[in-house]
This record gives structure tokens, C-alpha cells and sequence, in this order.
């Protein structure tokens, strides 16, 4: 009985961080879509014209691309314990 509480309770921890897991996974997707859309603004040559429109994007590129490296840290984190 305590064997088969024990592999319920291991099975219910691998599905919870699966769960979280793929969460993050569809945030990191989101996260990337929105870095791509933000260098391709830098591909636009009258963008040099405004460097305060650059700066600002700059800053929000900068922003996403943090928030992508935390995320996959913890996606990381999550498949690591997922494995032990």
C-alpha cells in the first residue's frame, strides 16, 4: 500500500510539472514570436530617422528577451526535476 501511495504520489508530481512545463513552453513560443517582431521593426531604415522610437524599442527588445531567458530557465529548472 505505502509502495503504490508512493508511485500515485511520483506519478501526480510528473504530471504537475509536465502541466507547468508545457505552460511555459507556450509562453516561450509568445516570448519569441514577439522578439522576432521587434528586430524585424529594426529592418526598417526610417526607424534611423527616430532615435527616440529606437531607443524605446530598444528597451522593450532588451525586456522580452530577459523575460525569454527567465522563462527557459525555469522551463529548464522544471526538466531537470522532471528527470530525477
Amino acid at each position: 500500500q505505502l509502495d503504490r501511495d508512493a508511485d500515485k504520489e511520483a506519478a501526480r508530481k510528473v504530471k504537475e510539472l509536465a502541466r507547468r512545463q508545457k505552460e511555459l513552453e507556450e509562453k516561450i513560443a509568445e516570448l519569441e514570436a514577439k522578439k522576432k517582431e521587434l528586430e524585424d521593426q529594426f529592418l526598417d531604415p526610417a526607424l534611423m530617422q527616430r532615435a527616440d522610437k529606437m531607443r524605446a524599442l530598444s528597451e522593450q527588445l532588451g525586456k522580452v528577451k530577459d523575460e525569454l531567458e527567465a522563462t527557459f530557465d525555469k522551463w529548464q529548472e522544471l526538466e531537470t526535476r522532471k528527470e530525477a
